[in-house]
């Protein structure tokens, strides 16, 4: 990508200088995908009106000549806010209808309903319960749920990532002390593929407990290395 030029005092500025220069330096604003990567010259910033959001250009990591660099060198979102907003992608599931459920050491997540999902990262008729990003990057990853009441045992909410439960999202409750709200955030590397992130709850009562809880995936940056 060009960079930096300074003009002498009288010089001409070329259809060459405004293509390679100052076309690659200004925010365009484009309504694909498909219109972004027809552009005959790459800006660094784009705008996607079909997102309503804006996207940097990286190239890939090199020591010497992109130490900024990422993993895999294209077009990220930018999150300009530090907190859930429309203008990144995102999804939200929710198990919003209380459910109830008997002892079990590893359910798989509860059937969820989306409350917000941007980019489609969940596949409603064959894994209604998952989150699988479509960007390679960074993810925020909130969760919380609720017990609806006290009972014997352990009883708990696990974050898992591909199937493996995270240790940073796990909470949990011992014994018959209060039904309480379970809450964990953590942050973790997507490979935009392949990767999924879902909840499994733990509950060792013998009898039915109504559960509720909610996830929210948020892309915060892409991968960078160096």
């Amino acid at each position: 990508m060009p960079g930096y030029k300074q003009f002498a005092n009288g010089a001409v500025l070329t259809a060459d200088d405004v293509n390679s220069y100052l076309m690659s330096q200004v925010l365009v604003e484009v309504g694909s995908v498909a219109e972004r990567d027809a552009l005959p010259v790459r800006p660094r910033t784009v705008y996607r009106t079909d997102k309503e959001w804006a996207e940097r250009y990286y190239p890939t990591w090199n020591a010497t000549t992109a130490p900024k660099g990422v993993k895999t060198a294209g077009y990220y979102p930018i999150d300009h806010q530090p907190t859930f907003n429309a203008d990144v992608p995102a999804a939200t599931l929710a198990a919003n209808t209380e459910y109830f459920i008997g002892a079990t050491t590893g359910t798989p997540a509860l059937p969820m309903t989306e409350l917000e999902d941007f980019e489609n990262w969940r596949a409603p008729s064959t894994n209604p319960s998952r989150i699988t990003p479509n960007y390679e990057g960074v993810y925020r990853v909130t969760s919380w749920s609720q017990w609806n009441a006290n009972a014997t045992g352990y009883r708990a909410m696990r974050c898992r990532k591909n199937g493996a439960y995270v240790k940073a999202g796990q909470q949990s409750i011992l014994g018959t002390g209060p039904a309480a709200h379970m809450f964990a955030q953590w942050t973790t590397e997507m490979n935009g593929t392949t990767d999924y992130l879902d909840l499994a709850t733990i509950h060792t009562g013998s009898q039915d407990l109504g559960f509720s809880a909610t996830i929210l995936v948020e892309f915060v940056r892409p991968i960078h290395h160096g």
